[in-house]
């Protein structure tokens, strides 16, 4: 039996959400681009937890016509800008994508929306989880 806390007898699963973001303050891309690190950085954590993780983590953050995009494949996070300037700003909208293997969708929901809000209790943000209509629509 494995003895990853998270692991089943599944095979691929999917967690996708798109969230609305709300800061205090307006923030610079660097600082949009470290919260998504952030982000990555604790789904990764949760998801590893000691054991091998076969999947991928996704997170799109759009700042009025600029993104900043991130990923992880189990190492350290990757991020890139889109060529539109990224304006200060206290809002964004965050798009995110869990794909794992032998780990169940409920786990990959719960390890999506704890991360997110430890980390935009980190940052001083609020956020709200929009209702989804089908799991490919954020991916």
């Amino acid at each position: 039996m494995d003895s990853h806390p998270c692991a089943s007898d599944f095979h691929v699963s999917v967690a996708s959400r798109r969230i609305k973001l709300d800061g205090a303050f307006d923030f610079t891309a660097e600082q949009w681009s470290e919260f998504v690190l952030a982000l990555l950085g604790r789904m990764r954590s949760r998801l590893n937890n000691g054991k091998l993780f076969l999947g991928h983590i996704k997170a799109s953050l759009e700042v009025d016509r600029g993104l900043i995009f991130g990923s992880t494949t189990g190492g350290a996070a990757a991020i890139k800008f889109s060529e539109a300037p990224i304006p200060k700003s206290s809002k964004a909208l965050l798009k995110t994508a869990l794909i794992a293997y032998k780990i169940d969708q409920g786990s990959l929901e719960n390890c999506l929306l704890q991360a997110l809000d430890e980390t935009s209790q980190e940052y001083g943000l609020t956020y709200q989880v929009e209702q989804q209509e089908k799991e490919e629509e954020y991916l």
